[in-house]
């Protein structure tokens, strides 16, 4: 049997420690809200697929050229706002729904509002 893993130059490396938050050890300025765009962009994806929609319907459905629709279903969100997914989500025909609650020991009331 070959021995040539022991030539391996990574294999006297150290470990990489990351932490914990793979898209920030990517480099993206703002995590949170990428971790958000590529979830809606998820939801969009399988819509399209679920329904069984052409790339052409969804156009239709929602205003977006085809390189876009393209685009959010391979995942590559950087271009698009929250705001621009969560329209295409309601062009889809789903409910969009955002809410602000304050803490439970805060008595101000929640705030709702739908697209």
């Amino acid at each position: 049997m070959s021995e040539n893993w022991k030539d391996d130059p990574l294999e006297n490396t150290a470990p990489v420690v990351g932490s914990g938050d793979f898209l920030r050890d990517r480099g993206y300025a703002d995590p949170d809200e990428m971790r958000v765009k590529v979830y809606l962009a998820n939801r969009i994806a399988l819509l399209i697929e679920d329904q069984g929609l052409r790339q052409a319907d969804v156009c239709d459905r929602t205003g977006l050229k085809q390189p876009d629709v393209s685009k959010i279903v391979n995942g590559t969100v950087s271009g698009f706002s929250v705001w621009r997914l969560l329209l295409v989500l309601k062009g889809l025909g789903q409910k969009v729904t955002i809410s602000v609650q304050a803490p439970d020991h805060e008595r101000t009331p929640p705030l709702a509002m739908a697209l």
